[in-house]
């Protein structure tokens, strides 16, 4: 599962910010793809492992 959301994270970064990160992530996350596209992957792939840590906000 955790690396469908990596595939998801580079093909559509939005779907995994919203599902780990919530709506605040997520809402960023898309703001991030209309500016670059890059830092919107790095960003839900940030949100990604910091669930997988535990360390994850909300």
């Amino acid at each position: 599962m955790i690396i469908l959301m990596y595939v998801l994270a580079i093909l559509v970064p939005p779907i995994p910010a919203f599902v780990y990160g919530g709506v605040k992530h997520g809402l960023l996350n898309i703001l991030l793809c209309f500016l670059i596209y890059i830092p919107a992957i790095i960003h839900a792939m940030i949100v990604i492992s910091n669930r997988d840590k535990g360390t994850a906000e909300a």
